[in-house]
């Protein structure tokens, strides 16, 4: 009996302190979400139940997402085991199955053996899914299944793919809380301030989610990261592992007291520095310790688990927030960055802004290389004006409230800005003192449009660049060379003094992966062929045939993370 009454109070305790938090607006992802990173963990804790469902009755109903990433996960094996191990928890719950997508939610009522389910299951994955799903809208929809049951009622989401199509999030929260139901999730792992669907607009526009639901993958409620800097071949917000789920999945399950857990299939790639391209300062397979997740740290940069709402409340008069979003939209302006910040402030309180983004300043088309250098000497000026006034509101910053999230941020977001005068500094002297150079000496002819064209031998019409990234730090660019001369070494020195301080605060989290992310520029031509007959492109015809759209809903392949990495094991990553 005093075992009993101990249990309920350290229930009733935990229960009102996450209540207190969530009225403050600091519940956080960290707060809900597991370590370990194996389906038989997860399955183990689920079924296996907690100090208030110990011995009592209970309802699970497991969800199932059935896409080609949990078939090669092994789900429906890893479940039959667990069913075996926990076999004497489960003797008091009624299990029932449900499929994600169908208009026939309930696949097997509540009272079905663990034989059944585990055999529906094989069915299910002999034909997986490759659509975008609702998962919002079958939450809600397995309400009415579970109210008024006797004891507890549970719900295990089980989805490796979809998430990032979010549907009356809130809504479903209500619904889930009426309905005294528990939601644990078993999902991969999101990405840091993900801006991939808002990035990729126009790249993916035929790709259309389920009616009512927008697409957001981001780990937190906005994209507080800012994401698309000028001269980086890269966007750190889509290939940095967060350490939680994405935010919607994140926010049901703190809100109903249930546990979220991240699966990562082991994997045997190897780490490599540069995401697009190679490392020229080692042979990228160096064992990256300092993106080693770990646990403490990741969680206490961990992003808000409240509603968007109370997000907004608790940043929006923030000093650090709003230094990042004052540096966020000059920059922006000023064509540094091709986003703008998804908040606009207003007093001591933020709204959603939801204008679209910014353009990148235009440094690189055509061979004009005195224009092109003028330009970026502007851009550069541009650039330190915005920092000079960033650093200064972070200073103002420092006396306030500690929001560790966002100040880690305001001091990326700084290092940012430094690496984007480095590199207009670099091309601005490339554009006076290489590129003139390297261009042939005799005069190009044009001919007619009309008069077919054999273009000369590798013809340079434009300017490209690579990254060489910041995974060594910047140290080894002392080796490397660049053109700029004192200058341009003057800021790698400051460069330098900023990352080195940054990477000793924050190593072993996703931000000094998003770091070594970002890159130095080199500078190259673009041309126009390689030799061989050029051919005019045709106009299409009017009459051809439209383009299928039966596929508008299939997930595109997205690029995975290469490195991140946990206290149980490497990350890779994406949800997709």
């Amino acid at each position: 009996m005093q075992l009993e009454m101990k249990r309920y109070l350290l229930s009733l305790c935990l229960s009102l302190t996450l209540a207190s938090l969530s009225a403050q607006g600091a519940v956080t992802a960290a707060d809900c979400t597991e370590p370990g990173r194996s389906l038989d963990r997860a399955l183990n804790v689920v079924l296996g139940g907690s100090a208030d469902t110990d011995g009592k009755e209970r309802n699970l109903i497991i969800l199932v997402d059935a896409t080609t990433t949990l078939r090669s996960s092994g789900f429906a094996d890893s479940l039959a085991a667990a069913f075996e191990r926990k076999a004497a928890q489960l003797a008091k719950t009624r299990l029932a199955l449900a499929k994600v997508g169908e208009k026939k939610l309930m696949q097997l009522p509540l009272g079905s053996s663990p034989a059944s389910i585990v055999g529906e299951i094989k069915k299910m994955l002999t034909k997986p899914g490759k659509r975008i799903q609702n998962i919002y809208a079958d939450l809600r929809h397995l309400t009415s299944s579970l109210a008024g049951k006797a004891g507890s009622r549970e719900v295990l989401l089980v989805t490796l793919d979809n998430g990032d199509a979010e549907d009356r999030l809130e809504a479903t929260v209500k619904k889930l809380r009426a309905a005294g139901i528990k939601l644990s999730v078993i999902c991969n792992e999101a990405y840091l301030a993900d801006s991939f669907w808002q990035s990729n607009r126009y790249r993916y526009r035929r790709v259309k989610p389920p009616r009512g639901t927008q697409l957001r993958a981001s780990d937190s409620p906005f994209i507080d990261l800012p994401w698309g800097w000028l001269f980086q071949l890269n966007t750190a917000n889509e290939i940095t592992p967060s350490g939680f789920a994405v935010y919607g999945i994140s926010r049901m399950a703190a809100a109903t007291g249930g546990r979220v857990f991240i699966y990562t299939k082991p994997s045997s790639q190897r780490h490599t520095c540069a995401v697009l391209g190679v490392c020229n300062f080692c042979s990228n397979d160096h064992n990256p310790e300092l993106e080693i997740y770990w646990d403490a740290r990741v969680n206490r940069l961990a992003p808000p688990a409240s509603s968007r709402t109370k997000a907004y409340k608790a940043v929006g008069g923030h000093p650090w927030f709003r230094a990042v979003q004052r540096a966020w939209r000059a920059a922006a302006k000023a064509g540094l960055i091709r986003s703008t910040p998804p908040l606009r402030l207003s007093g001591t309180s933020a709204r959603r802004d939801s204008r679209p983004g910014g353009r990148w300043l235009r440094l690189t088309g055509g061979l004009n290389f005195k224009r092109h250098a003028e330009k970026a000497d502007k851009a550069a000026w541009t650039c330190q004006r915005i920092l000079h006034a960033l650093e200064a509101d972070m200073h103002k910053a420092e006396g306030a409230k500690d929001l560790p999230r966002q100040k880690a941020i305001a001091e990326l977001t700084r290092i940012m800005l430094q690496l984007s005068k480095v590199n207009l500094i670099s091309y601005a002297a490339w554009c006076r003192n290489v590129a003139p150079s390297l261009l042939p000496k005799t005069a190009r002819e044009f001919e007619a449009p009309e008069v077919p064209m054999v273009p000369p031998e590798r013809t340079p019409v434009g300017i490209s660049y690579t990254n060489l990234c910041l995974c060594h730090g910047v140290e080894p660019f002392n080796e490397v060379d660049l053109p700029g001369g004192k200058r341009l070494q003057k800021e790698l020195d400051i460069l330098d003094s900023m990352t080195s301080a940054y990477t000793k605060s924050y190593s072993h989290t996703p931000f000094v992966v998003a770091l070594h992310r970002a890159g130095i520029a080199r500078f190259h031509f673009t041309y126009r062929g390689s030799g061989g007959k050029y051919k005019r492109p045709h106009r299409k015809s009017k009459t051809a045939k439209k383009p299928d759209t039966t596929t508008e809903h299939n997930r595109p392949n997205r690029r995975g993370a290469t490195t991140g990495g946990g206290s149980t094991g490497p990350t890779t990553g994406g949800k997709r």
